[in-house]
């Protein structure tokens, strides 16, 4: 009786361990209940850059450490060596993914007696990778081995360590689908660009000059969201604020754009004043943000708060008289 129970309270007890995806300090099952997983590991931080995939498999074993969930961040231009097994007790194809900041981000597979090395290049132009996107991503062989995988990561900027495992057939999906979208946004701002520039050489109104490039500083912002731009920046240390650049931009032109279509210059000198004030803040905040790589002041938050004003002034203005200022 007491060895029947215990069967089953180990049994219970596997049972609850596999509801979690895993049971083991650096291994994790994927069984298929969900789409994507977070993956468990123990890593080693070479500091100096200098280890080999061979050198990292002979480390003793307490050279391989495990961070609370809320540490995984990494350090910028450090290499880290994370270390996991994957059991996959599903039918499905996998894929690993990893978030899209990792300047070097390389797979070792267990294949045979030996390591595979995979490596995915993040400044190769969109369809030179195995997916579509510049989201780093790698292909899981289907069967089982109970040896450990080695991912090589590093950053320029501090993001989070680690990865997921995810169905193939989703995964593919959901590129398939944010690219589509994006085309479609893609298009739809080419078409609003080059009918902006049209009306701007044939008018000749500022008010069209702004709102191009107000356009050009949108495109640019999402090209840069979709790794479309990473190519640029492969010999070059990244900083979160080139993504701050454009929306900066979105920003000091959308309020250009206002102070022209509100003619505020001719005799609305307050509202005048307070437009101004918020495009010299910006780029204050802009140049403040970059030398002091400031995370809080390069988020859009910044810009949300320095638009409330304008959008009040365009509200008091379309208010007053809605056939006026309804192309706003």
């Amino acid at each position: 009786m007491i060895k029947y129970i215990a069967f089953l309270g180990g049994l219970l007890s596997f049972s609850i361990t596999c509801s979690f995806a895993s049971f083991s300090k650096n291994v994790t099952v994927y069984t298929g209940n969900k789409a994507s997983v977070n993956c468990e590991y123990d890593f080693y931080n070479d500091k100096l850059r200098i280890l080999s995939i061979a050198e990292i498999t002979r480390l003793p074993e307490d050279s391989f450490r495990i961070l609370p969930q809320e540490l995984r961040r990494t350090t910028p231009h450090q290499i880290y060596w994370l270390r996991f097994k994957i059991v996959n007790t599903s039918t499905q194809r996998l894929v690993l993914r990893t978030p899209r900041q990792y300047r070097i981000c390389e797979l070792y597979i267990p294949e045979g007696t030996g390591l595979v090395k995979k490596i995915f290049n993040i400044h190769q132009w969109w369809g030179e990778n195995p997916f579509i996107l510049n989201y780093p991503a790698f292909d899981l062989p289907i069967t089982n081995n109970d040896r450990y995988y080695y991912l090589r990561v590093s950053s320029d900027e501090v993001t989070g360590l680690g990865f997921k495992v995810c169905d193939y057939g989703f995964f593919y999906s959901e590129t398939i689908k944010k690219f589509t979208w994006f085309l479609l946004f893609f298009g739809i701002m080419l078409l609003a660009l080059l009918y902006t520039a049209i009306f701007w050489l044939r008018i000749k109104d500022k008010v069209f000059f702004y709102y191009f490039l107000f356009l050009v500083s949108l495109i640019i912002f999402n090209l840069m969201i979709k790794g479309a731009l990473n190519p640029l920046f492969e010999n070059i240390t990244f900083h979160y604020y080139y993504f701050t650049i454009p929306f900066a931009g979105m920003t000091v032109f959308l309020l250009l754009y206002i102070r022209k279509a509100l003619a505020l210059n001719d005799q609305f000198s307050r509202y005048n004043k307070v437009i101004n004030y918020l495009i010299y803040l910006r780029l204050i905040i802009l140049v403040v943000s970059i030398v002091l790589n400031n995370e809080w002041l390069l988020g859009d938050h910044v810009d949300l708060i320095l638009l409330i004003p304008a959008y009040i002034i365009v509200f008091r203005f379309y208010k007053r008289s809605p056939k006026d200022y309804s192309y706003l």
